[in-house]
């Protein structure tokens, strides 16, 4: 078959002034893209993200190709997007069939279909086993975890999940020679493992429910093809999974990293929990610049009932350490969580306080209830005072705070405290300016745009 697949579907821009907007390779659908080629089907990867032609002309594009199947993915707040491309590929090239997939689709498979006519299949998900039998001409009902529409355009069907995946190990590299890598500054997604074996009320996990942790040499023969074949000038370890989740794992890797002396700078994201003074010094000298980590908030009894399973204590010890070898941090915040108080979002600015000299950067984000979360089951039930506020998925950014209400804030009550974190973190000291002017990390999050908004929150 003739195969397009999206990287993106950003084509609207973001209500939430707080959103980072830079494009980003999103490494399940290179690999998608590499089993797909393997199986012997032409593949082309485009993305409305980096292209600068307009909608009508981007879908031309994609009609010019005839392709038999378009496979797009979206989070979220990109599904409204995937639908509008999806309407004028239809429209161009009836007999294209349209399969949506990410994590969107894979929270609500059944009412994906439903609210958007326009999608032939969900594939809900790990997706690289569900393509390859769609593009083989598999019967759509024989296919596991896909929901598909009937001949007769009305009938949604939601098979059952498939139980059984083929071994991480045997996935093929990404096919990132398929992309035009210059138009995402060169920084390339390695995944190391799927599946957070963590369990937090706010979190969707789209992928099989087992950890699987991908062998620390396949880990990092992939870094050395991404800079030796692809050029990369970054990798992301934190866009394709948490890495480390496993201390003896992430030690493996750095050391075979050290040993390679390949020497390319890469970011991540982790827990404060996993990471010691050896694994964090193995990180920094095989190349880590910076780390991003969930701390959530600086209520210890808020973050127990969100099953985050992390000691604030810990975080402070780690965040420390993490200075103290040399590796910039990210601190990112939720506010307005389940039992979440005035006097909780004190502790939380009190913490992120304490932690500004230790920590690079800082994001407030406000909780959103994602589907296929525990926080989305709660606040359609109204439980702990919480209720969606709209089911326009557009809305549903990290920080806009539009998506629920909470029962103990207005929604200004709680953008206002956002306002003030942010300024306090990032204003609240010279010292603390003078480090973003010297942090090539900080480039995007401190931007005029973000700085005004926060003035008309306070105001």
């Amino acid at each position: 078959m003739n195969i397009v697949l999206l990287n993106s579907c950003c084509i609207s821009p973001s209500p939430d002034p707080f959103q980072r907007l830079t494009p980003h390779l999103r490494v399940g659908v290179a690999v998608i893209a590499a089993c797909l080629r393997d199986a012997g089907h032409t593949v082309h990867v485009l993305d409305p993200h980096v292209d600068d032609s307009s909608v009508d002309q981007f879908v031309n594009k994609i009609t010019r190709l005839k392709p038999d199947v378009v496979g797009l993915s979206a989070f979220t707040e990109e599904i409204v997007d995937a639908a509008m491309i999806a309407e004028k590929i239809k429209a161009a090239s009836p007999e294209t069939r349209l399969v949506i997939g990410g994590y969107h689709a894979s929270a609500v498979p059944g009412e994906t279909l439903e609210q958007f006519p326009v999608f032939d299949l969900v594939v809900a998900g790990e997706g690289e086993q569900a393509m390859l039998e769609i593009a083989s001409g598999a019967p759509w009902d024989s296919i596991p975890g896909v929901a598909w529409r009937d001949a007769d355009g009305n009938t949604i069907h939601v098979n059952p999940p498939r139980e059984s995946f083929p071994p991480f190990e045997e996935l093929p590299p990404p096919a990132w020679d398929l992309y035009d890598l210059s138009r995402y500054d060169y920084t390339i997604p390695v995944e190391p493992s799927r599946t957070c074996p963590f369990r937090c009320v706010f979190c969707y996990q789209a992928t099989f429910e087992k950890t699987r942790y991908k062998a620390p040499e396949k880990i990092v023969d992939e870094v050395e093809e991404a800079v030796r074949r692809y050029g990369a000038r970054r990798i992301s370890f934190g866009s394709a999974g948490a890495f480390p989740l496993n201390r003896n794992h992430g030690l493996a890797v750095c050391k075979d990293l050290i040993a390679r002396k390949i020497g390319v700078p890469w970011y991540t994201t982790t827990r404060a929990d996993v990471l010691d003074r050896e694994l964090l010094e193995a990180m920094r000298d095989s190349g880590c610049r910076y780390v991003s980590l969930g701390i959530e908030t600086g209520d210890q009894e808020i973050l127990s009932r969100c099953n985050k399973g992390l000691l604030l204590d810990k975080a402070e010890e780690t965040i420390r350490l993490i200075h103290d070898v040399g590796i910039e941090s990210e601190l990112c915040f939720i506010l307005g969580l389940p039992g979440e108080t005035p006097e909780s979002l004190a502790r939380t600015r009190a913490f992120a306080a304490r932690m500004r000299p230790y920590a690079t950067l800082a994001s407030f984000a406000i909780l959103t209830p994602y589907p296929g979360t525990e926080i989305f089951r709660m606040a359609s039930c109204g439980m702990e005072g919480l209720r969606l506020n709209t089911r326009d998925w557009n809305q549903y950014t990290k920080h806009s705070g539009a998506a629920l209400r909470h029962g103990a804030f207005s929604d200004r009550q709680l953008k206002r405290w956002q306002a003030r974190m942010y300024l306090a973190f990032y204003l609240g000291s010279p010292a603390k300016i003078l480090q973003l002017l010297r942090s090539e990390n900080a480039r995007e999050l401190v931007s005029t745009r973000r700085l005004l908004s926060l003035i008309r929150r306070m105001f």
